[in-house]
């Protein structure tokens, strides 16, 4: 059995990244974006569907969180955010992620 583990989700349930080597082996999918400060657990739904920050502009730690998963694992980028046209928010989300990947890979 394989999961998919979203970096929001972990991080909004209080998620430790030292349990994940636990669970690394079970890691087939991750799904990176990043977790902006000070939202309240009212409106945590609203920020998963449409409100999530881009890699590196929030403050979950998405260096670490990947670097005990599986390598084979596929990475996922998943950041809606309302009100940005479809083009610019990829182009957005693929620049950021591959500032994130360099960065891991400078500190691995």
């Amino acid at each position: 059995m394989t999961i998919e583990l979203d970096a929001l989700h972990f991080w909004r349930v209080g998620g430790d990244l030292a349990d994940l080597p636990t669970h690394a082996a079970h890691v087939g999918r991750i799904q990176l974006c990043d977790v902006k400060p000070g939202i309240a657990p009212a409106d945590e739904p609203s920020e998963a569907l449409s409100d999530r920050a881009l890699p590196g502009a929030g403050i979950a730690d998405l260096v670490g969180f990947p670097r005990p998963l599986p390598r084979t694992a596929i990475i996922g980028i998943e950041v809606p955010q309302a009100g940005i046209p479809g083009p610019m928010a990829a182009r957005c989300a693929l620049t950021a992620t591959r500032n994130i990947l360099k960065t891991i890979g400078e500190n691995a």
